[in-house]
């Protein structure tokens, strides 16, 4: 049995979620009754069952939210005190049981749970899917020690970088060809074209293109793309078929255009009027006949009123000659409509042309790339996860994972994509005749950028599932109710939001589906203490300057700073919203030096570059890197480094008043020295990163200064931390990320500060606040006036046998598509729009306890969801009796403020109101009720930020010297032996087993565990015994699998191998690498794992060897 809940804003879907999960733990169901669990005698029914139930949600944050309520709700259960416990009423009545027995259950329950948390199985949809694909790490051929990155875009740039770096090394590769394709392309189109800079737009532009590679469409498709470019013989004679084919269609239009127009002429020649035809049609006229096919005619694309003079009218016979004329001018009109649209098309088909030629060649360096760093994309998960799920049963994936998942519940069920769905349907489809829970609300669908598909929870899943294993709750009258609001927000909202639903419906399409989205949006407020309050006004300027004031009204009347939040559209909006309140904190307290400031957190506000502290670092950073050229002897680079600061400290000390920049200027221009300071840091460094950041901090940070931004500095270390965990760790490769990232790296907001905070409506998921500001609220629902759509279209019949599946294309307007083949998935997308722009508004409007305030842009988009609100002008628009237009009796004056209620202040009007401000009096009382049933926390302050200065330092020695050149020949025996099996140990799949010897090796040099020499010495040894001898040169063929062979467990025993190869015939080979310093006993341990291996009958035929590569001998050992 599937549960799908459609949780509207507010209406406890946390709580019936905790309710279900705890219900699973304390009960069974048998024989359709549900009943206690046993725990006596052979019935111990409560060991391990968290371990088969799986709670899945979307964020960290909420899987971290979600564990807690689990654990709190139990926990309340458990404990025989715990008078007012949650859900004990509605199971003693669902379970059979007693209040005692309950708690008695409850108490193992959470004892069994707390002594093994590992299996509490409460996890992100990623997380859960990335336990599958470790345990099936052999199976997709993956090294089982794979790290996973989540930054996309850092990827995509790294494997571009890498691509411009072929482009510009070799002027004659396909690389080089499409680049200076793609810039050619942008400067035909009168745009930017440098993309050397990464700041630059035309380098966004691109990356934004390339990005399309992660919408789902795309990875669906992406083996018919590698079969079309496999089937490209030239893919540069690509550009002119594609040209051929948009000329004919141009032309085939034109050339309609030109004969409509010739009828007009030849019409009014005849009649004796082609002198009385009015300029402005004539014009139009003119420009159709002498405009080439591939090029636009300069016309207005207007319809004109007046075709014909007077005199012109008087020489026609009749009306129908009139109506003639009308109609040819009508089917001009539209045939110049039709004639810029299709050009449009066949432009986005032109400029598809080299963004798909260089996906095609970065997908190559992304793979590279991963490889290279031993990484798997986070958003490659579900792709290869659908493979699995093709070829594996359920029971095999339990297997795998080592546990059988019972029941599954999944929160936020609006924000999964259809591929996640795809691949948690077999598992739910194995457990239908259990109890599952599916609960979320189509209305709060915001991430379609994320692939995510609110249809799912609308009509996929309902239509997959139909009677008895299906039952759907929560969007019927009586059952939806809203715990969250006080009722006048929540008939607020139940009005506006039928009306915009209702004002949208002509965008209903299969994709976007208003009316079955908004279908059930009623709810009833259960709240009854209180009426709530919204108010709606229109900003006069765009300044947020009513945002003070309103805020000060709010605290005046006994609201906590905590209790109040500003939701905005974007970063942009919500620095303007700290700028206004910054300024107005400013002018308060030019006034009242005992004014209280109003404090900010938000996500703008602790961005970590903001910190002065943190400029400075990074200025260092700066000069350090623009300093050095490479230098041949890297043994000298620490001494280097260090003189580079010292000198700069030196400086500081008779300039006190200097700026860092003005510091190192000085230095510069003052120090021959500095000509010369080779390697400061164009590449392989010799103090670490951090250690550098850190002598950085503690020479040219002042101690106060590092007591202010302590969380800022602490924040950036961490950067840096994770950076190196991860990546090149120098500082050249560290300031490009940085220069990527600084302005989206924030210090994580502290949740129960006592201050405002101002966050994006797509943040706001979940949030609750007493009082909700809504600034700048325009819901663009077109995609003209936007930043644009970056979609992957099929080409169309016309360009099918020329282009791949799929196209990439940015479309800015719908209309710019009409009556070409991409009309109706235009449309579409355009349909998404007007969905993603009303449910922004929905979460924005239902964050909201007790007070709401709107204020619709100063400049309303067209048809956007702010303009539709300017147009209500009635209480009957809305049917919402008690609704108070600005025109219609007195509105409640500010009680407290003063100042804040003056209209030149806020630079607002108000267009209407509904329901009561709370006075004073009830927000006090309640605060202190709310006060006293909490518990008091102790505040925890970061103080200072510490420096150390014991730097680390890696250990250079010169090339020629191995860093371990004090070791005797025994201790570097051992070491390279080592260096040799792990280095054979690499070669695995994918790989060219040269390219693998000589990569590892390299970074074993790079790394210090090795020199020069050594690595030269070994790869040439290395590299001859795959070549010559006949057992390597037959595994490493390429018709083979070389894989990492998995350990098998058999008694408490553990059985490994250092390789396995598995020919085409699925013959398998054991191998073990022997060397002369290690003490292993090889031939068991071949001998070992075949044998279990043999069990599992997975294999035609299995061998064992031992390889000693000193020696080019092999041994057989099993047969």
């Amino acid at each position: 049995m599937i549960t799908l809940k459609r949780a509207s804003a507010g209406s406890g879907k946390t709580y019936s979620l905790t309710k279900m999960y705890l219900k699973l733990l304390l009960g069974i169901k048998e024989n359709g009754k549900w009943r206690l669990r046993r725990n006596r005698g052979k019935h111990r029914e409560i060991l391990d069952v968290h371990s088969h139930l799986l709670a899945i949600t979307f964020t960290n944050k909420a899987t971290a939210e979600m564990r807690n309520r689990f654990i709190l709700g139990l926990s309340r259960l458990a404990n025989p005190k715990d008078k007012k416990t949650p859900y004990l009423s509605d199971f003693e009545e669902e379970l059979h049981a007693s209040a005692s027995e309950i708690r008695a259950v409850a108490r193992e329950t959470l004892y069994q749970i707390l002594n093994h948390y590992s299996d509490f199985q409460v996890s992100t949809i990623d997380s859960f899917f990335q336990q599958i694909l470790r345990s099936f790490a052999y199976e997709v051929e993956l090294p089982d020690n794979y790290d996973v990155e989540l930054d996309t875009t850092l990827v995509i740039a790294a494997a571009l970088d890498a691509l411009f770096a072929t482009a510009i090394n070799n002027p004659h590769s396909e690389e080089a060809f499409w680049t200076q394709k793609y810039m050619s392309m942008l400067q035909k189109n009168g745009q930017k074209w440098n993309l050397s800079q990464h700041s630059g737009k035309s380098y966004s532009d691109l990356l934004d293109y390339l990005e399309m590679i992660e919408k789902e469409k795309f990875k669906n498709e992406l083996k018919a793309l590698e079969e079309y470019f496999a089937s490209q013989k030239d893919l540069r004679g690509l550009e002119a078929a594609v040209k051929n084919q948009g000329d004919i269609l141009l032309t085939e239009n034109a050339e309609a255009a030109k004969q409509t127009a010739e009828e007009f002429l030849r019409l009014a020649t005849e009649k004796g009027i082609d002198k009385q035809i009015y300029s402005h049609l004539r014009k139009r006229i003119d420009a159709v006949l002498a405009t080439p096919a591939n090029e636009l005619p300069d016309v207005t694309l207007t319809p004109y009123k007046t075709l014909i003079n007077k005199k012109g009218l008087e020489k026609l016979s009749s009306a129908d000659e009139l109506l003639k004329f009308k109609e040819l001018d009508e089917t001009l009109l539209q045939q110049c409509l039709a004639w810029t649209n299709i050009n449009n098309y066949v432009a986005c088909m032109t400029n598809a042309v080299p963004v798909l030629a260089l996906i095609h060649l970065l997908l190559g360096y992304i793979q590279n790339y991963t490889v290279s760093n031993n990484i798997v994309q986070l958003a490659d998960t579900n792709t290869i996860l659908q493979k699995i799920n093709q070829g594996s049963d359920v029971p095999f994936i339990y297997e795998k994972i080592g546990t059988v998942l019972e029941s599954y519940m999944i929160d936020e069920f609006q924000d999964t994509s259809l591929l996640q769905w795809v691949n948690m349907k077999p598992l739910i489809d194995e457990s239908k005749s259990n109890e599952n829970m599916i609960i979320g609300d189509a209305k709060q669908s915001i991430y379609r950028f994320r692939n995510a598909d609110s249809t799912l929870i609308t009509s996929k899943v309902p239509q997959l599932y139909s009677g008895r294993d299906l039952e759907i709750t929560g969007d019927t009258a009586g059952n939806n109710i809203n715990y969250r609001s006080a009722p006048a927000i929540v008939q607020f909202n139940n009005a506006m939001f039928r009306y915009l639903a209702s004002h949208y419906a002509d965008n209903k399409t299969a994709v976007a589906d208003i009316e079955a989205t908004y279908k059930g949006l009623e709810q009833i407020p259960h709240c009854e203490d209180l009426q709530g309050y919204v108010e709606i006004n229109q900003e006069e300027t765009s300044e947020m300057t009513y945002i003070g004031p309103l805020i000060v009204e709010l605290i005046g009347r006994g609201y906590y700073q905590k209790d109040i939040a500003v939701l905005v559209r974007s970063h942009t909006d919500g620095t303007k919203a700290i700028r206004a309140i910054t300024e107005y904190n400013r002018n308060a307290l030019n006034e009242d030096a005992d004014f209280t400031p109003i404090e900010v957190i938000s996500d703008e506000s602790l961005i970590i570059k903001n910190g002065h502290s943190i400029q400075t670092i990074v200025t260092m950073l700066q000069a350090i890197k623009s300093e050095g050229s490479r230098t041949e002897s890297p043994e000298g680079y620490s001494k280097l480094v260090n003189d580079f600061i010292d000198s700069i400290h030196r400086l500081s000390v008779g300039n006190p008043q200097a700026t860092t920049a003005e510091l190192i200027n000085m230095y510069f221009a003052g120090s021959t020295a500095a000509q010369d300071a080779g390697s400061i840091l164009a590449g392989d460094t010799s103090l670490t990163l951090g250690a550098m950041v850190e002598r950085i901090i503690a020479t040219f940070v002042p101690e106060e200064e590092r007591r202010l931004e302590a969380r800022y500095i602490s924040a950036f270390q961490d950067v840096v931390s994770n950076f190196c965990e991860t990546h090149q760790a120098d500082v050249a490769s560290f300031l490009n990320y940085w220069e990527d990232k600084q302005y989206k790296l924030a210090i994580a907001s502290p949740q129960d500060a006592n201050a405002v905070q101002i966050l994006t409506i797509h943040k706001s998921k979940g949030l609750e606040r007493r009082c909700i500001i809504l600034p700048a609220m325009n819901g663009r629902t077109t995609i003209k006036g936007g930043p644009g759509e970056m979609v992957w279209f099929h080409p169309g019949a016309d360009f099918a046998h020329i282009m791949p599946k799929l196209v990439p294309a940015k479309i800015n307007s719908a209309d710019d598509f009409a009556g070409t083949p991409w009309e109706t998935p235009v449309n579409d997308i355009e349909s998404e729009q007007c969905l993603d722009a009303l449910n922004l508004a929905y979460v924005a409007f239902t964050r909201a306890k007790d007070e709401l305030y709107v204020y619709i842009s100063a400049k309303p988009a067209d048809k956007g969801i702010g303009k539709a609100i300017t147009e209500i002008k009635s209480a009957e628009d809305l049917k919402l009796p008690g609704l108070i237009m600005a025109d219609e009796g007195e509105f409640d004056e500010f009680e407290e403020g003063g100042e804040a209620g003056d209209d030149d202040d806020i630079e607002a009007k108000l267009l209407f109101s509904f329901g009561a401000r709370p006075d004073r009096d009830y927000v006090l009382k309640r605060n202190e009720k709310e006060n006293s049933d909490k518990p008091k926390e102790e505040e925890m302050v970061l103080e200072s930020y510490r420096v150390n200065i014991n730097l680390p330092e890696i250990k250079y020695a010169p090339e020629e010297e191995s860093p371990f050149s004090g070791d005797n020949e025994a201790e570097t025996n051992k070491r390279l032996d080592k260096i040799t099996r792990e280095a054979l140990k690499s070669l695995v799949s994918g790989n060219n087993p040269d390219d693998s010897i000589s990569r590892f090796l390299l970074r074993a040099e790079v790394r210090g565990f090795i020199s020069a020499n050594e690595r030269q010495r070994l790869q040439k040894a290395m590299l001859s015994e795959l070549h010559s001898n006949r057992y390597a040169a037959a595994w490493f063929g390429p018709d083979n699998k070389v894989l990492e062979p998995h350990s098998l467990y058999d008694r408490a025993k553990v059985y490994t191998a250092d390789l396995m190869v598995v020919d085409p015939s699925n013959k398998a080979a054991v191998i073990d690498i022997a060397t002369d310093s290690d003490d292993i006993n090889h031939e068991i341990r071949v001998r070992g794992y075949a044998s279990r291996l043999q069990k599992t009958d997975r294999y035609a035929h299995i061998e064992g060897y031992v390889w000693h590569p000193a020696s080019g001998s092999v041994n057989e050992v099993w047969h």
